[in-house]
């Protein structure tokens, strides 16, 4: 279906993407429609012990999934065939997708609702001098998604996004 909106997230095993990799993608359309939810292999790292705290990702459930290289060409056509790319802190997904070898189209448009979301909340940021990014659970709660037990999971949170 060429030219959707596409919702994403990633869950990772760290916060940098030089080092830390991708263990989790998930991709639904503008309609809730997955088009890839997938846990996906480490290649350097056995354990995250911060990471799994948060996004309860053990290495047992990744273990016997495929590596990053085997999913790249499924996860890239989901990118060659959308007119839009949606997701909470873009930057931060972008950032991992790219180095794992993602190319993005240009010309592609690129919505972060967390920054749409931050003037919305209000709460501002003297050290900035901007709103205060919220987080995605926060953006939920006020808009009445709860999905607290289910947080970091990236499907669950394109679902929360969209």
């Amino acid at each position: 279906m060429e030219g959707q909106k596409v919702i994403f997230d990633i869950e990772t095993t760290g916060l940098d993407p030089e080092q830390d990799e991708i263990l989790q993608f998930s991709a639904i359309n503008e309609n809730g429609e997955v088009l890839l939810n997938t846990y996906i292999k480490p290649i350097s790292h056995t354990e995250w012990k911060d990471a799994e705290a948060i996004n309860h990702i053990s290495m047992e459930m990744v273990s016997d999934c495929k590596t990053m290289e085997e999913l790249l060409p499924e996860i890239q056509a989901i990118f060659d065939n959308c007119s839009e790319m949606i997701a909470y802190n873009f930057n931060f997904d972008f950032a991992f997708l790219y180095k794992a070898g993602i190319k993005f189209c240009y010309g592609t448009i690129i919505f972060d609702p967390m920054i749409d979301f931050a003037e919305i909340y209000g709460e501002w940021s003297n050290y900035y001098g901007n709103y205060k990014w919220q987080k995605l659970t926060t953006a939920a709660y006020y808009y009445g998604y709860n999905f607290d037990d289910l947080a970091h999971d990236s499907l669950e949170d394109v679902k929360a996004t969209l």
